[in-house]
């Protein structure tokens, strides 16, 4: 079974003309980094170093459609990778890869060095985009809060980060410890449901107000661990649906839904956001990407949060009381 990208159907053209510019073709030298849909310039000096991993937008128009010959094609193709994806997994290599006690041990260390764990990460996230398919992008915090939203691939391809590129330079700028500014590594995976499904234009995964964006501001710029207090903190990165997996070309879409278990398993935790105003925890999409991250995540650990993170203390017995269903 395959996915839109939760809330999307993948066999329906995308709507021309919508509020996202459904209509414009998609399609930009790699060299070019500022150019969004309007053509118009952005300013992208928020990022700073982090513009040289900018994602390539995919060239051409989007494919809305898909004769039955491509249809085909494209299930062979699904197939393929899903075989590949399967296989990593079940690999030792993947199945290995564990932060054991000892070495989260060793991190907790106030002169930790974390540029083995950054070789890590880069190695895994080559691993995933060697599979075939999409590669995996992901969204830096900081993006987040200079569009006060989530971002979208690829509408809003100049906030979304290729994670082989952005831990290449990460490896360049870090210091002898593994860190940039002070701060370790991390990517997350953001698990949720979306507030506003549908299959046309309207679909959105956060509310009208962006109360997911505005926690995920908040959770980066904290940059907080408990297990790794008070000697570090991270520079958080997010894995998406909304931007990880194209929201327009029913192809790539379909590819990238099919690669999901990967891109997860090149992420070192799990967010689960369980929102007020949707059902997130009975949602068998949820239930999967919480079982793929406790099972192929560097830490098996979750991130809960919630409506009211981060202001209200968390009271593990009322949230496992009030999810029976669990």
């Amino acid at each position: 079974a395959t996915r839109g990208a939760k809330g999307s159907d993948p066999h329906r053209p995308p709507t021309s003309g919508g509020p996202h510019g459904h209509s414009q073709p998609l399609t930009r030298d790699k060299e070019d980094c500022t150019l969004p849909p309007n053509g118009k310039p952005e300013d992208l000096e928020y990022l700073e170093w982090r513009k040289r991993a900018i994602a390539y937008a995919p060239k051409g128009p989007p494919l809305g459609e898909l004769s039955d010959d491509q249809l085909r094609s494209l299930e062979a193709e699904k197939a393929e990778l899903q075989d590949n994806v399967a296989k990593y997994l079940g690999s030792p290599e993947v199945l290995n890869a564990v932060l054991s006690p000892e070495i989260i041990g060793a991190l907790m260390t106030p002169e930790a060095d974390w540029s083995p764990f950054i070789r890590g990460c880069l190695k895994r996230v080559q691993d995933v985009n060697a599979l075939g398919g999409p590669r995996m992008q992901i969204v830096w915090w900081g993006s987040v809060k200079s569009l006060q939203r989530l971002p979208m691939w690829p509408v809003d391809r100049n906030h979304v980060l290729d994670a082989e590129r952005l831990l290449e330079q990460w490896a360049e700028e870090m210091d002898e410890k593994g860190k940039v500014n002070g701060r370790g590594f991390c990517i997350s995976t953001f698990s949720h449901r979306w507030e506003r499904p549908g299959f046309d234009s309207s679909a959105h995964p956060d509310t009208p107000d962006h109360k997911k964006a505005a926690k995920l501001v908040q959770y980066g710029e904290f940059g907080t661990c408990p297990i790794f207090e008070p000697h570090h903190k991270f520079d958080y990165y997010y894995w998406l649906d909304f931007a990880g997996i194209d929201q327009y070309d029913i192809r790539n879409k379909q590819l990238g839904v099919s690669k999901l278990p990967a891109f997860i398993s090149a992420t070192t935790e799990v967010i689960m956001y369980n929102s007020s105003t949707v059902d997130y925890e009975p949602r068998a999409w949820t239930r999967a990407e919480r079982a793929l991250g406790f099972t192929f995540t560097a830490s098996p650990l979750f991130v809960y949060m919630d409506d009211n993170y981060p202001n209200q203390h968390l009271d593990l017995d009322h949230i496992i009381s009030s999810n029976p269903r669990c």
